[in-house]
């Protein structure tokens, strides 16, 4: 019987490959580098966006920060914007039935008072919401309203040791001060200041957010919607300067130390930045 004959396969390398060396991974990373810079700047002209003057962040896009940073970018020295949560972005109200609207109105002047609040933006979310995605508030005049009820339970303001599901966790502190309810694994947390800190990331999320998961409608229909829509109407009634609770400052250090006006007990530095 004939032994078997075993071809050997020729140890040579396959006709497609290719080996980078130093000086094309050197090209790569510059390639990389002018995409990442460069795109978002670009997809500014591209996406058309002409926010009126009662505009407001759609309901759906509430974790949109790339847009709300671009929301506040064409504000003029003589705008005053109006910093808040649902109360000051107006939920269960039409964009003409928001605090900002009745401002304009009673001022008589269209435009003057923006809209910037956030649905479900509570104080330590804030505190990063301005931090990070703020730049354009630098030397200009804002109203910020301090809604207490993000106090009013140690849940509330983030203190409980069991694991609590917030709005606009990638705005809190990753790493430190540590939130007790706060359990989100570390490729989260690090995902969340990769973000903050590169606009490519930002609008990856904006395209994410905007076009692959905007589901929610901007005016959300409740049971208590009367209730809330007779609120407003009442504000119609008073003078703007008799509003409770709002504070009016103007942030022109880098650092945007708002702290002590948030009020959460997490929040300890203190605010140099108020103005009579």
């Amino acid at each position: 019987m004939a032994a078997t004959k075993t071809i050997g396969i020729p140890d040579t390398p396959f006709v497609n490959e290719m080996r980078l060396n130093a000086r094309h991974w050197i090209v790569v990373f510059a390639i990389l580098v002018i995409i990442g810079l460069l795109t978002p700047a670009l997809w500014k002209r591209v996406e058309r966006f002409e926010p009126g003057p009662d505009y407001r962040i759609p309901y759906g896009l509430s974790k949109d920060y790339w847009l709300y940073q671009r929301r506040l970018q064409p504000i003029r020295p003589t705008n005053v914007v109006v910093l808040g949560d649902s109360v000051v972005w107006g939920e269960y109200v039409r964009p003409d039935g928001t605090l900002s609207h009745f401002l304009n109105e009673q001022s008589g002047q269209p435009g003057k008072f923006v809209n910037a609040g956030v649905n479900g933006l509570f104080p330590l979310a804030f505190e990063g919401l301005i931090r990070d995605y703020g730049g354009p508030l630098r030397h200009r005049k804002v109203i910020l309203h301090c809604n207490l009820l993000w106090m009013s339970s140690p849940k509330a303001d983030l203190h409980t040791e069991k694991e609590e599901r917030f709005n606009h966790a990638d705005l809190v502190p990753q790493f430190s001060p540590r939130i007790p309810c706060y359990k989100a694994d570390s490729n989260r947390r690090f995902s969340a200041v990769v973000e903050r800190h590169f606009a490519f990331s930002q609008w990856a999320n904006h395209l994410q957010v905007a076009f692959l998961f905007h589901e929610q409608p901007e005016f959300p229909t409740h049971a208590s919607e009367p209730a809330r829509v007779e609120l407003f109407g009442e504000i119609r009634n008073h003078s703007a300067g008799k509003l409770d609770r709002t504070i009016a400052l103007g942030i022109d250090d880098a650092r945007f130390n708002v702290h002590a006006i948030l009020g959460s007990s997490l929040l300890q530095k203190p605010c140099r930045n108020l103005v009579p």
